[in-house]
């Protein structure tokens, strides 16, 4: 069968492995010149089981207070909010109580606990390598009450069989010795040994690179992608910049851009662009003295050593697919860098990026097939895209090939 992946980011990709192993042919279509431009390109870095959090839960309402009375707040809102916005929201609040907090965190670690492993078998079949380190992840927290906190609200994770430690100041300086830079600030952190850093626009070109040479993947770049296109309730073919590219099957993984696309066709999808930004900044002459991820939960930062870089991921705006970006959003995050580093990074050949995660109301992605029989659907992961990719592409081609997915779809996917 011939089966056309839209997008080539990680998830894309990620799919195309799958799909080529059962045997189809196996196209992938992106408008950029290469795989891994938008959002797989400026994340994290972070392959992070343990930090699965549900994003809607109570503490919501304290970083939307955070963020009202001040531009350095975590979240930013356009006022009045864009038309897209309002539905999005009113199916979001009603997960942002305890309970349904704890069930989706726990969903969206099962299904990255399966991804998890799903990423130690890819690179071990084709020994492509990422700049990737088992380096683990570190949580650090500055006052007691906030880190009994954390520690309380890991418990679903823990009981799912994450390993964590609870680490004092010292035994943080220990693991990650750049902390020690923040003096007495810290109180104490929470550590997972599993977490995997690396880079995840590398792993998807030479992913793609592997599948092209060894199972005949053809990707189409650079080409916009502008409708879908039905017959006879099937969709026969995509219309493209300059032409048309047909297929048995479609697989739609373009991220943030999904929703767009499925309304070509009548299928509404329950995305919303939020948009974060990151700087990665190569490392000097002087060690940063850091070696796996810090994320540091008071300032809303995520820090991860990528090769000879670090990478500072932070923000979340809902302001739709607004591209704009005002310099001095990175203000805050280069003094943070600069106090955790001091001389240790080139800030003057450092890259500023911007880009949007793709969030369902729930956090979990949708995965399968639309009412449409030969139109499937992977995208919405969020901020756990990197995280996620290869089980939500192996769960979506054990769907197309009939075989009993390793989890319940009904489970860990968003209802649309």
């Amino acid at each position: 069968m011939r089966i056309v992946i839209l997008g080539a980011g990680v998830v894309g990709v990620c799919t195309a492995w799958y799909l080529a192993r059962d045997g189809h042919e196996v196209v992938v279509l992106d408008r950029n010149p290469e795989a891994g431009a938008e959002a797989t390109w400026g994340n994290a870095g972070l392959i992070a089981p343990s930090q699965a959090y549900s994003m809607a839960s109570p503490r919501i309402w304290r970083m939307v207070r955070q963020s009202v009375f001040t531009k350095s707040g975590p979240l930013k809102f356009r006022m009045p909010p864009e038309r897209a916005l309002v539905p999005w929201m009113l199916k979001f609040l009603p997960h942002c109580t305890g309970a349904k907090a704890r069930e989706l965190t726990r969903k969206k670690f099962l299904l990255s606990m399966h991804s998890l492993a799903e990423f130690h078998e890819i690179v071990a079949q084709t020994g492509i390598r990422f700049n990737d380190h088992i380096s683990g992840s570190t949580n650090i927290f500055r006052d007691d009450a906030t880190l009994r906190s954390a520690w309380e609200a890991s418990e679903v994770l823990r009981e799912e069989g994450l390993e964590l430690e609870r680490l004092d100041r010292d035994a943080l300086v220990g693991v990650e010795p750049c902390l020690g830079n923040l003096g007495d600030q810290l109180t104490g952190g929470l550590r997972s040994r599993i977490d995997w850093t690396g880079d995840p626009a590398l792993f998807t070109r030479r992913l793609l690179q592997w599948l092209q040479d060894k199972h005949g993947v053809t990707p189409l770049f650079g080409k916009k992608i502008n409708a879908l296109h039905v017959d006879a309730g099937r969709i026969r073919h995509v219309e493209v910049e300059g032409g048309t590219c047909s297929g048995d099957a479609f697989v739609l993984a373009l991220g943030s851009h999904s929703a767009e696309l499925a309304r070509t066709v009548g299928v509404r999808l329950p995305i919303y662009p939020v948009k974060g930004y990151s700087v990665t900044a190569p490392i000097g002459t002087a060690d940063p003295r850091m070696t796996g991820s810090i994320i540091d939960s008071s300032r809303r930062l995520a820090l991860t050593r990528i090769g000879s870089s670090i990478r500072v991921t932070f923000k979340a705006e809902f302001v739709g697919h607004d591209a704009t970006i005002d310099r001095s959003v990175f203000r805050l995050p280069l003094e943070y860098l600069r106090g955790l580093f001091p001389g240790s990074l080139d800030y003057d050949a450092a890259h500023y990026w911007s880009g949007f995660r793709p969030m369902t109301p729930s956090g979990l992605p949708i995965i399968g097939r639309t009412s449409y029989e030969n139109l499937y659907l992977n995208t919405g992961h969020g901020h756990l895209g990197w995280t996620m990719g290869p089980g939500t592409g192996k769960l979506l081609s054990d769907l197309i090939a009939g075989r009993e997915p390793d989890l319940d779809l009904a489970q860990v996917t968003e209802r649309i």
